[in-house]
């Protein structure tokens, strides 16, 4: 290599590492942080992922007018899950590989949660479902729930209908799926742990209407009271309406999809005096569970339900995790399980070492039509 060679190619190496340097010293940071949210927006569950939808929008312009998160504005990606889990996988998979994001909102869906945990814990992205409360779902590392478990809510249940509503024989209908049998197996745990008596379980399809054959069965054995696992609000009304058909006078538990509009308005004269839990009360008095219902009737000109309140609450909960840990996913699950006490739209509540939320249970009933706390 001569001397002008040699000249000509040190002025080309100073030239790529000044290109280099000029390249690494502009690139702007980004001014947004990236929040997935995966939602059963269309399909049979959409009523579900619209609540969610609600709430986790409400808490994103909530953060962003209060300056961000660390002065970074919050942006939504949004993807529906179409109640379907094959899609719901999808959408996470996209999420965490082209969006880049390390924190997902959703599902609401049981059923669509459970097979993106792997997906999620694979790729070390936290999950907070506002909705979704299977036990299964307990020792997943990098997932958490707003929802009260399906555990805590059947044992709040099983305490009041025996010391209060004085049920000592139960009957169950419920829905051959995870849904219904875990609700079930905690249920009878518990009830039976009381001194209660379980006297039948009969099986029904999530789609069946016709499940006059299983109550007839239920009839037979003389409960004093049914707990009616068979989804949610409408499912819930035809068996109400197919019980009294076949006059079963008898007491009523429900899960907490009891608390559905189809049912208060389609089925409350068969309704009258359900008794299901409940883990939000939108009338608490408490600061933050005000602020919401007010916002939210501001908006959307109605009372806030269950799913969006916890929507809300989980994008805080990751607003305030963000802030500490940024993308690092495990100091944020570090974080999030050391958070006790947290005043949400939905109640206090605090994480235990699994994820799994702790709140206040409450049991409610349908008075005059009217969901209310059962006395």
């Amino acid at each position: 290599m001569n001397k002008i060679t040699k000249i000509v190619a040190g002025v080309g190496l100073i030239l790529m590492a000044v290109g280099v340097y000029t390249m690494v010293k502009s690139a702007p940071e980004s001014t947004v942080i990236k929040i997935g949210v995966i939602g059963t927006l269309t399909g049979n569950a959409a009523y579900f992922g619209q609540q969610e939808l609600r709430g986790v929008e409400l808490a994103r312009d909530e953060i962003n007018k209060n300056g961000g998160i660390n002065g970074k504005m919050v942006e939504l990606i949004v993807e529906d899950s179409a109640a379907a889990p094959a899609t719901a996988v999808s959408a996470a998979r996209k999420l965490i590989e082209t969006d880049n994001v390390k924190y997902i909102v959703g599902d609401s869906w049981n059923s669509t949660v459970i097979p993106m945990l792997p997906v999620i814990n694979e790729n070390k992205v936290i999950l907070i479902s506002p909705f979704a409360g299977l036990n299964q779902m307990s020792q997943d590392d990098y997932f958490f729930r707003t929802i009260a478990s399906t555990k805590d809510m059947m044992d709040a249940l099983a305490v009041y209908a025996y010391d209060k509503g004085n049920a000592r024989s139960v009957a169950i209908v419920q829905a051959k799926n995870p849904f219904g049998e875990e609700h079930t197996k905690y249920f009878k745990e518990a009830f039976e742990k009381r001194g209660g008596v379980i006297v039948a379980i009969e099986g029904v399809e999530l789609t069946q209407e016709d499940v006059r054959t299983e109550l007839i069965k239920i009839k037979a054995k003389k409960p004093d009271t049914i707990l009616n696992i068979h989804a949610a609000g409408p499912k819930m009304g035809v068996t109400l309406k197919q019980a009294k058909e076949l006059g079963i006078k008898v007491s009523w538990l429900g899960q907490l999809g009891a608390e559905n509009a189809t049912l208060q308005k389609d089925y409350k004269d068969i309704a009258e005096g359900i008794v299901y839990p409940y883990p939000f009360d939108v009338m608490s008095g408490q600061e933050e569970a005000k602020r919401f219902a007010a916002m939210y009737q501001e908006k959307y000109h109605e009372m806030p339900e269950l799913v969006a309140a916890n929507s809300y609450d989980a994008m805080m909960i990751l607003a305030k995790t963000i802030a500490v840990a940024g993308d690092d996913t495990q100091k944020a699950k570090e974080f999030m399980g050391t958070i006790k006490d947290f005043a949400g739209a939905g109640g206090s509540l605090s994480f235990d070492q699994n994820g799994d939320v702790k709140k206040d249970i409450i049991i409610k009933t349908m008075e005059d039509g009217i969901f209310v706390k059962a006395e």
